[in-house]
Parts: structure tokens; sequence; C-alpha cells
């Protein structure tokens, strides 16, 4: 499928997928930047489709129709900028929906001993409303690296009615 150049707010994107995932971040109260900066890294130029500054976590946004060999090479990417800027890298591949997306977070190779590896994760609601990824029995939240690690008592929901409040928020956009 062929991005869709799309006007938010007063902001030109270069796909509505890229909108439908802000307005997900949105309706959670986490602030976004579009198109932060771009990075110059030994793989080539590279500009993360959203900075989470709060959180201080970058995201790109992939649809699942997206080529399987680029993939890989984006993968070698995307590990590249969290080593170099120290930063975790969110990539969300899909639809806002509960069915249609799944999260991968990508993190520096000096903190992948704290990290659970999530690879097919989907958004959950850990204490306090804190957006959390879970996968299975693991499950983080998404927060700042240098923030004090805080233990999560409860495993956070899967799919709670604040996730699919904004999920639904997102996938129910309609450009003007």
């Amino acid at each position: 499928m062929r991005a869709i150049p799309t006007i938010y707010d007063g902001e030109q994107y270069r796909s509505r997928l890229e909108v439908r995932w802000k307005i997900f971040f949105e309706a959670l109260n986490i602030q976004t930047v579009y198109e932060p900066r771009m990075f110059s890294l030994v793989s080539g130029n590279y500009i993360p489709d959203l900075w989470l500054p709060k959180q201080q976590v970058y995201v790109e946004i992939k649809g699942f129709d997206d080529n399987r060999s680029q993939s890989y090479d984006d993968s070698i990417r995307y590990q590249e900028l969290v080593n170099q800027t120290r930063t975790p890298l969110l990539r969300i591949k899909g639809w806002p929906d509960p069915a249609r997306y799944k999260c991968r977070l990508y993190v520096p190779i000096q903190h992948r001993h704290i990290y659970p590896g999530l690879h097919w994760a989907s958004f959950a609601e850990g204490e306090s409303n804190q957006l959390c990824l879970a996968e299975g029995d693991k499950f983080i939240q998404l927060k700042r690296l240098d923030w004090p690690a805080q233990s999560i008592v409860e495993a956070p929901q899967i799919h709670s009615p604040l996730i699919l409040s904004a999920l639904a928020l997102g996938r129910n956009f309609r450009a003007a």
C-alpha cells in the first residue's frame, strides 16, 4: 500500500498511518514531535517518524505490507540509531487496531541486560495509566532509560479500555 501524504493539525505528514499513531499517543496525553531531526548514520541518513519527549523514545511507524528485505535493513538502521544516541526506538508495525499491529523495542546494546526482548509486543496500561509494552509474561513501561527503574506490582492490562479508546481514535481518523 502506498503512503498517503496527510495534513493534520496544520502539519504535513508523509503518511496517514503516521497521523493515526500520533492521534493514539495524543489520546493518552503523550506529547509527540513529528520527524524530530535527521541523523547521519553509517547506514545512511535517517529521520524517525516521532519523538516522545517525556519518555525520551523515538518511534518508527511501518505498515504490515512493507517489504521484508527492507525490514532487515531497517532493523540494522534502528539498532545503529539507538546505539549512537543511547535512546530507545519503538517500531510500530501495522494499523491502530488491537488485532492489526505489533511493536518492537530497540534498546542500546549497553542496556539490553535490563530490558526484556520485546519483538511482537502490544500496548498495555500499567499502574497510574502508564503506557507499557507487553508480550507474553514480559512487560516494560515506556520511559526514559535514565529514570530509576520502578517495579511494576501488577502486570499491565493489554488492550485496557484506555488503550482500546486511544486505538479507536487513531483508527477512525479521517483526513479532511
